[in-house]
């Protein structure tokens, strides 16, 4: 976003996106675009040197109508697992013609305590309120008190993997996949160790999941 524009409504965020792809779409077929598009003005703009694979784009949807623009252009659907929402949002990007991959991206943290855990992985409450992926919140601090205030720690609990038990992590990693996920992104938030998380995952975590 421009310094100094005002941050623009959802629907304005989705049309820029839907107009972005269809630019982009185009240029990796090769065309040759000029025009004044509503949000963006292209004059002879050209690939010259084009891949001898078009990358694949998995875009990121919270919602149905975003979700209609991944299943437009994109090559997979990139959002959080909610067993309230993400249904919706899945059906939304199929009825669109999305036939790519699902991408769940997993907030965890493993410490050798519960409390460690959860201590250790505090400050990505910030990340949770939905206003904030919609509205101009923008200062790290406001938002990590805002999302203090708006979540307690056992929501907190239902939205990340936060345990110190290795089994805690598998199974709720098979509930991701039993949610529609055909590829989950681990995102390590174990500020206690993360190493040694890493290690546990390695050593525990994953090959147990190999072995269903």
């Amino acid at each position: 976003m421009p310094v100094g524009d005002d941050w623009p409504s959802v629907e304005d965020q989705i049309a820029r996106m839907d107009e972005a792809l269809s630019i982009i779409d185009r240029l990796w077929k090769g065309e040759t675009i000029t025009e004044d598009g509503r949000f963006y003005r292209c004059k002879d703009t050209k690939l010259h040197t084009l891949a001898e694979r078009r990358p694949p784009i998995w875009i990121s949807a919270f919602g149905p109508k975003a979700a209609s623009v991944a299943g437009k252009w994109g090559d997979g659907l990139w959002t959080l697992p909610d067993p309230e929402s993400t249904p919706e949002v899945i059906e939304a990007y199929r009825s669109a013609g999305g036939g790519g991959e699902i991408v769940f991206q997993a907030l965890f943290s493993w410490a050798e305590s519960d409390d460690a855990a959860m201590d250790s992985v505090r400050k990505w409450k910030g990340a949770q309120p939905q206003e904030h992926f919609k509205e101009d919140w923008h200062e790290p601090r406001k938002m990590y008190e805002h999302g203090e205030e708006q979540m307690s720690d056992a929501e907190f609990a239902e939205n990340a993997i936060i345990s110190s038990d290795p089994e805690e992590h598998i199974s709720r990693i098979r509930e991701l996949e039993e949610l529609g996920a055909t590829v989950i992104v681990l995102q390590n938030n174990s500020g206690a160790d993360p190493m040694r998380a890493i290690e546990v995952y390695g050593s525990q975590v994953l090959p147990a999941l190999r072995r269903e």
